[in-house]
């Protein structure tokens, strides 16, 4: 009855558990198809979700996840040092149970193990 985030992406098919997300600091990054990829908790909604980025690494610090290279997500918009909006591109995504995923996808690979 897990609960988590399903992406996938080319040849891809993986899935995030809801706790491991947490247990990462709210935001992790990760890397599906050559691509990075910020896998995180909506601080509004609470659900998990994903966006390509070009960073490193990404941290919680109060209401917005920090990616090195000076951008920042807020309320689900990348966002430079200038204030200014950046374009998004999100990976295919969908916030479900583990069941459902595997359902769909047989086979995923489990982030984290």
């Amino acid at each position: 009855m897990d609960i988590g985030l399903g992406v996938w992406s080319g040849d891809v098919r993986r899935y995030y558990p809801m706790e491991t997300i947490r247990q990462r600091g709210e935001a992790l990054i990760d890397v599906i198809d050559k691509r990075k990829v910020l896998i995180y908790i909506d601080l509004e909604t609470f659900t998990p979700a994903a966006v390509f980025v070009d960073s490193n690494q990404a941290r919680l610090q109060g209401s917005e996840i920090r990616l090195d290279g000076g951008l920042s997500l807020r309320s689900g918009a990348l966002v430079g040092r200038d204030g200014k909006p950046r374009p998004v591109e999100r990976p295919q995504q969908i916030f479900t149970r583990w069941y459902g995923f595997a359902l769909t996808f047989p086979g995923p690979e489990v982030f984290g193990q």
